[in-house]
């Protein structure tokens, strides 16, 4: 996990990657209801999310399978 906390430094395949995990993250403290867990996700994806369009890979992204 400490991988995907800082999007700037990594390959794009890890961005792409740290995309679908805070995806599945944020999905699985919905399901748990780890409601403090679930804000601090969401900006790390956010942060993902951007770096991706910053690159050009967002569509690489939603098409990754989770």
């Amino acid at each position: 996990m400490d991988n995907f906390r800082n999007p700037s430094s990594l390959s794009d395949d890890e961005v792409v990657e740290g995309v679908a995990f805070w995806d599945q993250r944020i999905q699985y403290f919905i399901a748990e209801g780890e409601l403090d867990s679930i804000e601090p996700a969401r900006e790390s994806h956010h942060d993902f999310v951007s770096e991706a369009e910053k690159r050009g890979l967002r569509r690489q992204a939603q098409r990754r399978p989770s």
